[in-house]
Parts: C-alpha cells; sequence; structure tokens
C-alpha cells in the first residue's frame, strides 16, 4: 500500500509508526557526513542522517540502482547481511562486521529481486562545488 504526505513532517510521523508496531530489533545506521557547511545543508541531503530499520520495514529507493531499481522502488526488509568485513573511519584498526538490509524488491517480470543496500555517496553542489557528502544507506 502507498501512501501520499503533504509534508515530510507527516511522513516521518507515519513511518514512526509503522516501525514502532514491528516486534523485531531495530538497526541504526548513521550517515558520514563530511563537508565544510553542514548545517546549512543538512535539509539538501535525500539520505537521512540516521535511519533505522527491522525486519519487515516497507523502504523506498531515493536512487536510481539498475536498469530495474529505480527511485522510488519500494521493497520490503526481510534480512540483514554483510558482503565482507569492512574498514570503518574512526574505528579500531581491524575489520568490523556490518550488516546491511537485505531488501525484496518486486522484479522486472513476476517474481522478486533481491538487493543487499549497502552505503552511497550522496553530494550537494552549489555550482560546480560540492559542499557536502553524505554516505549513508540509500533505501
Amino acid at each position: 500500500m502507498l501512501f501520499r504526505f503533504s509534508s515530510a513532517a507527516e511522513a516521518a510521523a507515519f513511518n514512526d509508526n509503522a516501525l514502532s508496531a514491528l516486534t523485531t530489533p531495530t538497526r541504526t545506521f548513521v550517515a558520514i557526513d563530511q563537508g565544510p557547511h553542514l548545517p546549512e545543508l543538512h535539509s539538501a541531503m535525500p539520505a537521512q542522517q540516521t535511519l533505522n530499520l527491522k525486519l519487515g520495514t516497507q523502504v523506498m529507493l531515493i536512487r536510481h540502482v539498475d536498469g530495474y531499481l529505480a527511485h522510488g522502488a519500494v521493497g520490503k526488509v526481510i534480512g540483514f547481511s554483510n558482503r565482507f568485513p569492512e574498514r570503518l573511519p574512526h574505528s579500531s584498526p581491524g575489520p568490523v562486521e556490518i550488516l546491511w538490509p537485505l531488501v525484496r524488491f518486486p522484479g522486472p517480470r513476476s517474481g522478486w529481486q533481491l538487493k543487499l543496500v549497502e552505503p552511497f555517496m550522496f553530494s550537494v553542489k552549489v555550482g560546480q562545488d560540492v559542499q557536502v557528502n553524505r554516505t549513508q544507506v540509500c533505501c
């Protein structure tokens, strides 16, 4: 089911209520921001600073992924998985296991398409200059 909202605040409230109705544990993904003008440009970012997900969460892509998964595609989180250990900035020198959302989307024909949603870097430019980058899972 798809809903339309007249403001981002209404959509956020709806999403918070839907998330709280799920009984599975919450996984929180915090974006990594880089750039000199962060406070002024946070509102221009398509990806949230903090993203809370649970098994069963309905998500919508905020970027084009491939020929079938485009901006606006709606899917459901069916698990959390990792592809390989990551080295994170400001963390211990060893690898850290990070579990990314595994999302099931309707397939190009009948059926389903699975996508491991890993971090993506979004940029806000003024003219030709990048003002801020945000790296976040993009669903």
